[in-house]
This record gives structure tokens, sequence and C-alpha cells, in this order.
């Protein structure tokens, strides 16, 4: 996979700098310099054909043979610098391209990098399973890192909370990005012993570095590294470096005064003397200030990694190790660990979306083989002998593109606990605790479709098992009368659904899908705190069928009457009042499809289900007003009109009144699926002040005076405001006449919900 266009961009810099952070610097055995910059003849235990390399070492015991392709490791922007005494840059005449990546024969958790040294060398780096590193020059490793794993791990203890999570299902996302990096290399670096003064030991460092980061960061991240602008600075006069003072600064406005054309979203200075570690800044990627500065001789990739990785938003011990001592939070892995690797996905998708140009482009799915990357599951909540199932694979990823399975999980947790998998679903059953938030954990493996693998943690917060009451006395969980909600089950994940493919089918499953065949509404029977449940899709109303939830014609018979309880484990229970069990997939099944069924009550968290209504914005618009009609609006709550009140000649805040003149509107499509709402008496527009209110004013092209009208899931629609993405409803929820109307939250209830009606002038 070779870089072959360019694309060129410009931002602006940023306005918010970010935190200084810095890290102890790695052993020296990593940043030694070659001892020799004469070409060797082909190294012992090296072979090479039609560009593919192979290379044999030995490293306690274990003998291994890694296997590389030619990798490009240069982007589009790339270009050699040099310095001049009078400032200028002239351009270098640099070597072809001559990076490598793959893989080690017989081991499917190992990625190796590599580049073919100016010496002829080949250096690179050979990544086992969670980061256990071994560096390499020939056949000679030279030192290793992190290949002790950690026996413990932890619940991940930020005291800004915000950090406590790992990758979220889907976070990953399916496509590879590229970001550029700079290198910016002082004269005092540059004339170091360790380099010389040789233009081809620089470049042979800055690559090496480059090719470390690039296992790494594409097989977890998904973040392909292509270096860019390499500037040296031979002449110390010229050095803007110098005094060696506040090089993160003036690394900065260099780049972003100097060299803004670069496309460089990451800045990479280096710079004597040796003061023992490096500093960046925080959460810069992607804009100008992006400098990072390691200080030391020759090259580093180790404290490299880590400084980058604050580029992209970690923090020094992100969240305390949950996993070890991962990139971020002692470095001694080549891994970023899960609380780590979803700061960068959100750096990386809030840049994407937040400057006028997204800064990293997009590659698809990258190409060259590589191990899935299995992500850490933190699964809270857990009750000693109950047993809950999770999907591992749901938060992990594959920068292949590859489909994952779970090929395998430790039968026994780590305090004793009960572990198997079926169907790629994790199912735990906690040991015996004695008191909360006891942590325990298990590992598993998974497995992509090239037979590579990675093994993954999970770590579960288990509390002791104490029996709940009756389901009889669960309180009761309020819904909206006649309002389509969907019911999404707590474990699974997944929706409870009529088949849309066979509506008639009596059996009710469980689906992703979103449809009128996956929402319900709860029609009060009138008896108790009961109600009908009935499909918004077919009408039909939810009933059993012995074991069996299904759905039924309405007989209002008392196995078609449910309560809606408040679960011990959070969100509610739908406990049949014939029977008085909880409805649940089938058997714990957590697949797609499965039927579902009533089983008696209990702490399982299938037997919780997220009762909500649907996202706004899976709303479908209404039909479209006739902009040659005026309408009425009528509150499905107070059924009182909106309007302006009586006597009133326009810049009123609207209130909920009597009909007539005052409380008459327009619609005219603004051609952008949103509305202008025009009241008749004054031809004003109804305006959204401020952050709550809505009145009428002049009529402008502001996102506050553009309306979505949607339908609302009990019937009628919603006024929905494009600035404040909320609805118009009356105050408080209040049936008054004369209660100022405002914009709230978006819910089920009839106070957000409208019903049009057209009247004659």
């Amino acid at each position: 996979m070779n870089f072959t266009t360019t694309t060129t961009r410009r931002r602006a810099r940023a306005a918010a700098l970010g935190l200084l952070a810095t890290i102890l610097a790695a052993p020296a055995a990593v940043i030694a310099a070659p001892a020799s910059t004469a070409a060797p003849a082909a190294p012992a235990g090296a072979s090479s054909v039609v560009g593919e390399v192979t290379q044999t070492m030995t490293y306690g015991g274990r003998t291994i043979t890694v296997r590389m392709q030619p990798f490009a490791l240069r982007g589009p922007d790339f270009e050699v610098l040099l310095q001049q005494a009078d400032g200028s840059l002239v351009p270098q005449s640099v070597g072809a391209e001559r990076g490598y990546l793959g893989s080690v024969d017989g081991d499917p958790t190992a990625v190796s990098t590599a580049i073919r040294r100016s010496d002829g060398v080949l250096e690179g780096t050979v990544t086992f399973d969670r980061g256990a590193t071994w560096f390499f020059r020939d056949g000679d490793v030279y030192y290793t890192r992190g290949l002790t794993q950690p026996t413990t791990f932890k619940w991940p203890s930020s005291t800004t909370e915000s950090r406590n999570v790992s990758t979220g299902a889907g976070q990953a996302g399916t496509t590879t990005y590229r970001w550029d990096i700079g290198y910016d290399l002082s004269y005092d670096w540059f004339t170091d012993p360790t380099v010389g003064s040789s233009v081809d030991v620089a470049l042979d460092a800055v690559e090496a570095e480059v090719a470390e980061m690039a296992g790494l960061y594409i097989q977890d991240a998904m973040l392909r590294p292509a270096l860019g602008r390499v500037i040296i600075r031979a002449d110390a006069t010229a050095n803007p470096y110098a005094d060696g003072t506040d090089l993160l600064g003036k690394v900065s406005d260099e780049w972003a005064d100097n060299q803004a054309d670069s496309n460089s979203d990451v800045v990479m200075l280096r710079s004597t003397p040796d003061s023992g570690g490096g500093v960046a800044w925080i959460g810069t990627a992607g804009s100008d200030w992006t400098g990072a500065s390691v200080l030391g001789s020759y090259a580093d990739p180790v404290v490299t990694r880590h400084e980058v990785g604050h580029n992209w938003s970690g923090r020094d011990n992100h969240t305390n190790g949950p996993e070890g001592p991962t990139v971020m939070s002692g470095n001694q892995f080549n891994r970023f660990d899960g609380t780590e690797l979803s700061a960068i996905f959100r750096h990386r998708d809030y840049q994407q979306t937040h400057q006028a140009t997204p800064p990293f482009t997009p590659l698809g799915t990258f190409d060259v083989p590589v191990p899935p990357y299995a992500a850490l599951d933190l699964v809270d909540n857990v009750d000693a002998r109950v047993s809950r199932r999770f999907r591992p694979l749901a938060n992990d990823h594959d920068a292949n593109g590859d489909k994952l399975t779970v090929l395998s999980v430790e039968p026994t947790s780590h305090l004793g606990g009960k572990v198997s998998v079926f169907n790629n679903a994790i199912t735990y059953t906690g040991p015996h605790v004695a008191a909360a938030d006891t942590i325990d954990w298990v590992k598993y493996v998974v497995r992509d479709a090239t037979g590579k693998t990675a093994t993954g943690v999970a770590i579960f917060r288990v509390d002791p098992y104490v029996a709940p009451p009756a389901a009889s006395t669960w309180a009761d969980v309020p819904v909206f009368a006649n309002t389509k909600y969907e019911l999404t089950n707590r474990q699974s994940d997944y929706l409870a659904a009529v088949k849309a493919e066979s509506p008639a089918t009596p059996g009710l499953v469980q689906r992703p899908t979103h449809n009128n065949f996956s929402k319900f509404r709860f029609t009060p029977t009138g008896t108790g705190t009961s109600y009908y449940v009935k499909n918004a899709g077919t009408g039909n109303c939810v009933g059993t069928d012995g074991a069996l939830v299904v759905q039924q014609a309405c007989d209002s018979s008392v196995g078609q009457r449910w309560r809606v309880a408040q679960h011990p484990k959070g969100g509610a229970a739908l406990v049949n009042v014939g029977s008085g069990q909880c409805l649940t997939p089938k058997d714990d099944n957590m697949t797609i499809g499965a039927v579902l069924a009533q089983a008696t009550c209990s702490l399982k968290l299938n037997h919780a289900w997220d009762v909500a209504v649907p996202a706004v914005s899976t709303w479908p618009a209404a039909a479209p007003a006739d902009p040659t009609k005026q309408y009425q609006l009528r509150n499905g709550l107070s059924g009182l009109f909106a309007g302006l009140p009586a006597g009133s000649g326009g810049y009123e805040e609207l209130v909920q009144r009597a009909k007539g003149i005052g409380a008459r509107f327009s619609f005219t499509a603004n051609g952008d699926g949103t509305w202008a709402i025009r009241e008749v008496s004054t031809n004003q527009c109804v305006d959204g002040y401020g952050s709550s209110d809505a009145g009428t004013w002049s009529c402008h092209s502001g996102d506050n005076q553009k309306w979505k009208v949607l339908q609302h899931p009990a019937g009628g629609v919603a006024l929905v405001n494009v600035d404040t993405g909320t609805c118009l409803a009356p105050a408080g929820d209040a049936t008054t006449a004369g209660t100022l109307l405002v914009r709230r939250t978006c819910d089920g209830s009839p106070a957000v919900q409208w019903s049009p009606s057209v009247v004659t002038p």
C-alpha cells in the first residue's frame, strides 16, 4: 500500500495549546547509534526475494524468522531540506523507499516493521501479543521491552472520570487514516557524534522511528503515519533552537509560521543536550500546534511513540494502567490500552468533524495483513453467582476489516468465576465476594479471517449477591400513554421486535433494526398500573403462549397486561401481570433473531430493558404543509393553541391560548428540509429567543428561525428548533391558558406534541 496522492491542507493556528507532558527516556540501549556508516555485505541470516525480506534472529532461547514486504513510510509531502547559513532550506537528494512491514513465521500475534539503513543494516522491531517487543539490527536482538506481561489488572482510576472508559462498540470504525509527521532536527542533534553531521544517518534515525510507530499506530489505532517534511539544521547560526529553551513553543511557532505548507499533523523536534526525557503538547494532532519535542541523541522510538501519543490526547498514566504499563502508562508495552485508545479515537473524530478541512486522510481498509486489536472490556455492576453475558467483539477491531471471532476464553477467572463462550458471547458467573466492587478478570483470544490472533482482557466489578425483593414490589416506571417506545435489552443491546419480513408470525424476537415493527405503544388497561403493549407495525398486543412471548389480537386478557417496573440493575423490567414473570430473550440468548420469552424475574441483566422514545434524529419528517393555507396548532397535553397574547402587535413571546386571531400560522419551506413558521396577523416569524424562549420576530435566515416539522411518536407533529435541537412546548408542561411557550428537550410527552389543522382565513 503506497501513497500516491497529494493533499493540500492549510489550517489556522489553534487557539488553545493544550497541556505539557513529560516522561522519562528509555534505556540508552534503545538509542545507541550505529557503529559504522559503511555499507556491509549482506548480513548473515538475512535473505530477500523479489522485494520480500526475511531475517532470522534468536533471543532467550527462541528463534524466529520475520518475513516482510516493502512498505511506504514516506507520505506525498516527503522531502529532506538542509538549512544553510543564510537560513534558506535546500532540498536534498535521498534514496528510494526502504521501509518494510510484515509478520513472524508461525506466530499469528506478531507484526514486524523495519528499514534498510543507508549502511545496509536491517533495523526494526518485532511486536508480539499485547506489546512485548524485540528491537533488532540484522540478526542481533540488541534490546527488548515488555516481555513480562502483568499478572494483575485493575479498573481504570483517573480522577477525570470521562477517561475511565474503554473503546466503545464500533468506535474504531473501519477506515484507516493517514497522518503526516514532520521532523525538525536541531543543529546540536545533527552534529552530535552519534549522527556525525551525516544526512544519511539522520534520515536512518527518523525513518526507523516512523517504522516502529507504523506497527503500533496502524494495528491499535488504525492511524498510518507518513513521513513528511524533514528539516536538518546544518548551520549553528541559523538554528532557531540554539538556546535550548521553550522548545515546544519555538517548534510550534516555526512550523505554524514558516512551514505551514508542509501539511504536517504532528511535528517532532530532535534536540540535545539529553535531558532524560521528552515533552509534548496534549491533544493537538491535526492542528498547527502539534510540536512534540523529544530530547536525546540519535533515535529513541520508545519515547517518541509516547510523546506522539500525547499529541493524540493520551495523558501520562492516562487511567493508571488498567492493562499494565502500556504506551501512555509506563511505556513498557508497545500497545495502547483500551482507555488510551478511546481518547485517541475521540480526538480523531473531533478533529475530522470540527475543522473546515478534515486533517487526516481516509485510506479505506488497510491492505497489509496485521493482527487484530482486542480491546479492554469493562463489565460493571456484576452480582456474584449471577451469570452475565457480554460480546467482547463489540469493541474489538481489525485494521484489515476482517470479521473477528472469539477463538477461546480462560475457563476460570482470576478469582475462580466460571467462564464460557458460545456464538462469540462470553458468559461469566462471578464467584462469592465479600466486598462491593471486587475486581476480577479473564483473558480471551480473538482471531481474524486470516488466522491472526490477539489476546484481550475483560475486567469485572463484582458485588456480593443479595437476593432481590419480589418483582411485585418493584417500583413502577412511568411511560406516556400511546407514545411509540423502543425496548432495548440491556444485555444483548438489541430491540424487541416483530419479524418485519413475516409480520403475521406470532413470535417476538430481538433485532438491531429500527422500524415500526420494533416500536410499541403502552395503553393503560384501567387495572392498577398495567398496560396493554401494542406493536406499532401490526397493532397486535404483546401476550404469552406458555413460556414464549408473542403478538396476539388484542383481547384484554390478563396475559396481555404488563407492568413497567424498575429493575434492580437499572432500566426497566416488563412484568406480565398474569404470570408475574419477566420479558427476556429465551435462554439468555444474545444473538440477533433470538425469540423472546418470559422467565422468573431475577437480577440477570437480560431481564432489564431500556424503555425509551426513539432518538429525535430517527423521527421522520411530517407531511409537507401547504404554504397557501393557514394552520392552528393544538397542544397534545393542554388542548390549547399556540399563539400571541390577545391584542399583541408582534415581537411577543408565544403562549398557549384559545384559538382565533393571533393563533394562526403559515409554513414556508426553506429548501433544506426546514420551515419558516409565520404568525399570520403580524407576518412575523416564530423565533428562538436566547437559549429556551420562543416568540415572534422579523423574519431572517438564522437557524433560530428554522424549524423541523417531525412526526411525534404519540401522533401529530413536533416542532424542533434547528438552532438548539429542542422542541416547542408549554413551560413546565403546564396546561393553563397564558403559559409561555419554550423550547425544551424533545421526548414522548404530549406536551411537545402538536396537531396542525387548516383554518379558513
